[in-house]
């Protein structure tokens, strides 16, 4: 063959390369908007953890609950914001006031804040199902829930020293749950924890009028992209749990939230930073007139994490003489939720209505106003 019939042939080769690339391009185009239209038209069609990655709203992006805030290095919920929540099957209807919080606007402030995380948010309930709802309407105590999904202490103190003087707590309440320590690990650099720079910054009011003012940044295209389509989530969300099926990690080995608890230089590590920042909190509210209170939440349930009652316990040893130095008040659930399987969600494990009323009515009882430290120990 000549050098002009192979060129030829080449070019007749990259040609039909080209149109089957193209074609394949549009199948796959065409596939993905079916797809994005079965998963929006048939609703929770998918389920599992895949279903979750779908359909949830934890994400920061327009759609989301979130959005990014570079300047706290955090998430922020959006203010003045509504949508569907959803996760392992359970919906409700996710409303923030101006600041962001889930609260009804007719609530105004609140003399006594909620500082925790999904648990006290209120994941999987509807409103008048939760903690907050309850103290509010049915036990009358002024309560502001600032608890948000997936927070620790580093968000809890940052948020409070944002809008502590403007809501004026006389009591705030810090629920602590057996994930916090392994989550300050995700939020936050060693250094950072380390360092605690957050409390050192003097930039609380300026940024808090920055956020009234309406900055909530911008989030990048790509994270949108993805955020946007629930197709290409239900592709990520196929892809993590083929991950975690492939190399499910070794057997017998602890949670990762009990491994930064049984750690001893992470246990050191973030002992140390509750140490600083509870003092710091402690002292900021005493000059406010208010006081802090730290809830041990023990849901009593068996966990299927190796060594997770041990993890709990050395938490709970280690915050209890914290608190006892400090002189802040120290309460533990105990046996609350012992046995109580219609206090969580099936397949879940948050608190169902039955659980949110429960611990309502131990605050109202032992911890707001009249909390007896002593006898809860």
């Amino acid at each position: 063959m000549s050098i002009a019939g192979e060129k030829q042939t080449s070019k007749r080769t990259k040609t039909g390369l080209l149109r089957k690339l193209r074609s394949l391009v549009v199948i796959l185009l065409i596939t993905l908007g079916l797809l994005e239209i079965a998963l929006r038209v048939l609703p929770h069609v998918v389920g599992g953890h895949a279903g979750n990655l779908v359909y949830s709203v934890y994400h920061p992006t327009p759609s989301g609950i979130y959005f990014k805030y570079p300047k706290l290095s955090m998430f922020l919920m959006r203010p003045n914001f509504q949508a569907d929540g959803y996760w392992n099957g359970y919906d409700w209807d996710h409303q923030t006031d101006e600041r962001g919080f889930r609260n009804p606007k007719s609530w105004g402030n609140g003399k006594v804040v909620l500082l925790g995380d999904s648990m006290i948010y209120g994941h999987g309930a509807e409103l008048k199902d939760t903690v907050a709802y309850a103290l509010r309407e049915k036990y009358r105590q002024p309560v502001y829930n600032m608890a948000r999904q997936g927070d620790c202490l580093y968000q809890h103190y940052a948020l409070l020293r944002l809008y502590a003087e403007e809501v004026a707590p006389k009591e705030a309440i810090l629920f602590v749950f057996v994930n916090d320590f392994h989550d300050l690990l995700r939020f936050r650099t060693v250094e950072q924890v380390a360092a605690a720079p957050e409390l050192t910054r003097s930039d609380y009011a300026e940024i808090r009028k920055s956020l009234k003012g309406g900055d909530l940044g911008a989030t990048p295209w790509h994270e949108t992209l993805f955020w946007s389509s629930k197709a290409i989530r239900l592709i990520g969300g196929v892809v993590s749990v083929l991950k975690t099926v492939i190399n499910p990690g070794e057997p017998g080995q602890p949670a990762e939230y009990i491994k930064a608890i049984l750690d001893g230089e992470s246990f050191a590590l973030i002992s140390t930073y509750y140490r600083r920042i509870l003092t710091d909190l402690n002292s900021r509210l005493a000059k406010q007139g208010g006081r802090l209170k730290v809830v041990l939440l023990d849901v009593g349930k068996a966990s299927p994490s190796l060594k997770a009652e041990e993890g709990q316990a050395k938490m709970d040893g280690a915050l209890s003489a914290l608190c006892d130095e400090l002189n802040i008040p120290y309460f533990r659930t105990n046996t609350l939720f012992r046995g109580c399987e219609p206090c969580f969600l099936k397949g879940d494990g948050h608190f169902s209505r039955e659980g949110h009323y429960r611990l309502a009515k131990f605050l109202n009882d032992h911890v707001i106003s009249r909390g007896t430290p002593a006898t809860q120990k």
